[in-house]
């Protein structure tokens, strides 16, 4: 499927978003979606609208905005978590894409309090990055290719070969 709304120029490793590019027909959501993800407070290891991390952003994010239902039963601390604990939940939901598109799970890699490099994972929202950073509240802020680790693209029921 083409995302339609992200030109991508990989010699610059930018993201040109929306630029000269009619508006996608396909959206059905109104061009404000996910406003209400905005401003919501941190919390390691939050689940919901009282306090959230990167994973349950992107878990509320998935579920409200996509309506797509994710388990992530690990009991995980970004900030000081194993990071392969992130990745391998991801490989198993997700195919991996090149260019991003909306509604797209990304991992970019910030520094941690500790000045240690470490993987985040945020929602391609309307071409932009719906994240949340610790001791800062959710927010929508232009997609940056550079910070990008990986893109994964959910794996929409019924999108699997059955078996013969």
């Amino acid at each position: 499927g083409q995302g339609g709304l992200f030109s991508f120029n990989a010699g610059t490793e930018a993201v040109v978003l929306g630029q000269g590019l009619p508006a996608s027909s396909k959206r059905e959501r109104p061009a404000n979606a996910g406003a209400e993800m905005i401003g919501i407070p941190w919390k390691t290891k939050g689940r919901d609208r009282d306090g959230i991390d990167c994973v349950g952003l992107a878990l509320l994010a998935q579920k409200e905005l996509y309506g797509r239902e994710y388990d992530f039963p690990f009991d995980y601390d970004p900030e000081t978590g194993d990071e392969r604990v992130l990745l391998d939940w991801l490989e198993d939901i997700a195919d991996e894409a090149d260019v991003p598109q909306d509604g797209d799970l990304v991992v970019y890699r910030m520094p941690g309090i500790d000045g240690v490099m470490r993987h985040h994972i945020g929602t391609v929202v309307d071409e932009a990055l719906l994240h949340i950073y610790p001791g800062k509240s959710s927010r929508k802020v232009k997609f940056r290719m550079k910070r990008i680790y990986k893109i994964y693209r959910a794996r929409e029921v019924g999108s699997c070969r059955e078996p013969r």
